[in-house]
């Protein structure tokens, strides 16, 4: 029983340091911060968490070992690469909102804003420019599940079994509504593009949520079994650094991530 609670807290850990990076990552403008912490052992780390044959998280486990943070060149190329899908008049060349891809003709502020809006206002949140954004990008979605992980892990830590229950059936729940849901047309729109950092990330992020889902639910049925278990011993005190560098992550502001980050609701 000890051994399955060390397993699941290792995979509680690293999909707090996924989702945040993934917010990040398809969130706001590419620096040489961003390209460290996907290079990081903490994000090898926490991708090996989640590999399971077929998955489709060893491509990204890959890539994100190919990265070289300290390299100037690969980075301008990261940001030109930005600048050509994201900047710029009229619709993005690569569209991250659940609208655009749910709706008959693609419009955003439809019916999936207002319903994850309902979603973050439930847990005290809302998207900092709310009103003026799309709330249904995939990027302040991950932010929201990486607030929502990181409740789920202090849950855990407390051993309080039946709020992680509750918060990983809230997760799963989430997932499929409003991620798991589209992003299959979305690697489908991608097709074959071989991007240098965009495409790679966008494939993590779908088949990291996918995984996700899965473990969500067998996570949740666990801590239904051991809600009432009386004993439990030490923990292993090996976590203290992927806890910094999950806080460090947070840390990390790059241009243009205000339009998908979360505060606290008024």
């Amino acid at each position: 029983m000890q051994e399955d609670y060390l397993a699941i807290k290792a995979l509680m850990m690293a999909r707090s340091y996924l989702y945040e990076l993934f917010h990040k990552a398809l969130g706001g403008k590419p620096t040489q911060r961003l390209m460290a912490a996907i290079s990081s052992n903490e994000c090898a780390d926490s991708v090996d968490e989640y590999l399971r044959p077929g998955n489709g998280l060893e491509e990204f486990a890959a890539f994100a070992a190919s990265v070289n943070a300290s390299d100037p060149d690969f980075l301008e190329c990261v940001i030109d690469e930005y600048d050509q899908l994201f900047v710029g008049l009229g619709a993005p060349k690569l569209a991250l909102w659940e609208s655009s891809y749910i709706s008959d003709d693609g419009t955003l502020f439809g019916e999936s804003v207002l319903a994850v809006r309902t979603w973050y206002r439930s847990d005290g949140v809302r998207a900092r420019r709310q009103g003026n954004v799309p709330e249904d990008h995939l990027s302040l979605m991950m932010a929201f599940l990486a607030q929502s992980a990181r409740i789920a892990y202090n849950a855990l830590d407390a051993k309080r079994f039946p709020d992680v229950a509750s918060r990983l059936e809230q997760d799963g729940r989430f997932l499929a509504s409003h991620i798991n849901n589209w992003t299959g047309e979305l690697l489908e729109r991608l097709g074959e593009e071989e991007g240098l950092f965009y495409s790679r990330v966008v494939h993590g992020a779908v088949a990291f949520a996918r995984a996700d889902g899965v473990f969500a639910e067998q996570a949740r049925q666990w801590a239904k079994q051991v809600s009432d278990a009386p004993l439990w011993g030490a923990d292993d005190d090996g976590f203290t650094r992927m806890e910094i560098a999950i806080s460090q992550l947070r840390e990390l502001r790059l241009p243009f991530l205000e339009e998908n980050e979360l505060s606290c609701v008024d």
